[in-house]
């Protein structure tokens, strides 16, 4: 058996799948990829038993093949031949021969019937958004997933099945991102469902931040799948229970509030932060009215100092942070001003942007 495809045609969805494929595996199987040719349509398909996704595309041919075929050798070929380059593959026996041009490639190949399959199970819930408003909500959250916590529930990503929207939640217990959307769905109660952290980078790659498309999301108490077009990415999740987080929300009410200039003030802690601990990061804010003044030091006695001039007209507190940990709030938000929301120097703050009430964001303060 015998077909033909153009470069472009074959690479798009092997460089879209070969993130999924880890470089050391458990199973020789695994390092493959899918291949199926099946009445006129072809489909592509990685997974690494936790992670599967899969990407369809129509063809002009009455073949019906199925293989598996290595993913990083195949990819890498393709990846290297000229951009107008016409590819041949043919299946023999246990072998795939690639040709193109005066290039002859011979690979061996697995059984298909053989290739694990993450299958989604019946009692299944759908909701549908805008793919650059899901692309939106994991990008602006995503960053404060933990890192192998032994908390496996904080190594990933909540979602919030609410009334007309979905909500998602990250923390790593130092700080904690919250992103909200609409999104159109018939479900009658309140659902919470985790997602590994690697399924959600993976995702935040996958889709587009100007897309158009809707994004399908199904899911059950086992997986997660989202539909893209022609492109299904599906994950398993996380078996656990997401903390209670609106507790360390503040109350904006008794609180007090400060305002900045979102570009200014990350300019002056990307400055300040050369010379802080690089153990600790950590930044002292002192906060007077219509005054911030950042100053931090190290080890080796340097020290920095910067002031900078925000509406504030309370009474003068001091709060240390994480410099990192709110440089990372700063990148996410877009808006030109924030407003920070906080209590004491002991308790958590609340960042927001001013103007958008779609995403805030909670650090937890450092002793100084």
């Amino acid at each position: 058996m015998k077909v033909t495809f153009s470069r472009e045609t074959l690479l798009k969805p092997l460089l879209m799948t070969s993130h999924i494929i880890a470089r050391q595996q458990t199973l020789p199987i695994l390092s493959h990829i899918l291949f199926v040719i099946h009445e006129g349509l072809l489909s592509i398909t990685a997974t690494d038993l936790e992670i599967e996704l899969k990407t369809e595309i129509s063809i002009d041919t009455d073949q019906n093949i199925a293989y598996t075929l290595p993913a990083r050798k195949l990819t890498d070929i393709c990846k290297t031949l000229p951009n107008d380059a016409e590819i041949s593959l043919e299946f023999k026996e246990n072998k795939m021969i690639l040709r193109s041009g005066h290039g002859r490639y011979m690979m061996s190949t697995l059984r298909a019937d053989d290739y694990p399959a993450i299958e989604m199970n019946a009692s299944t819930q759908r909701v549908q958004l805008n793919e650059s408003a899901l692309k939106k909500i994991i990008d602006k959250t995503s960053f404060s997933m933990a890192q192998q916590d032994v908390r496996y529930y904080l190594n990933g990503l909540l979602f919030e099945i609410q009334q007309q929207k979905i909500r998602v939640v990250a923390t790593d217990g130092h700080r904690l991102s919250i992103a909200e959307t609409v999104a159109e769905h018939t479900i009658n109660e309140d659902l919470q469902i985790i997602l590994p952290r690697k399924a959600v980078i993976e995702l935040g790659r996958l889709l587009h931040k100007d897309g158009k498309e809707q994004a399908e999301i199904t899911f059950n108490t086992n997986h997660f799948q989202v539909t893209v077009g022609n492109v299904f990415f599906t994950t398993k999740l996380i078996d656990g229970k997401f903390p209670d987080y609106e507790n360390i929300l503040p109350s904006e009410q008794q609180a007090k509030q400060l305002k900045a200039d979102r570009e200014a003030l990350k300019q002056v802690l990307t400055r300040t932060s050369v010379l802080s601990n690089e153990k600790f990061c950590s930044t002292s804010f002192q906060i007077q009215p219509n005054n911030l003044c950042l100053q931090v030091n190290n080890s080796d006695n340097d020290e920095a100092e910067e002031q900078l001039s925000i509406d504030y007209t309370g009474e003068s507190i001091q709060i240390g942070f994480n410099v990192d940990y709110f440089l990372d709030v700063l990148q996410v938000i877009e808006t030109e001003k924030i407003q920070m929301i906080f209590t004491s120097a002991d308790s958590s703050t609340l960042i927001k942007p001013v103007g958008e009430e779609d995403h805030r964001y909670i650090v937890m303060p450092m002793r100084l």
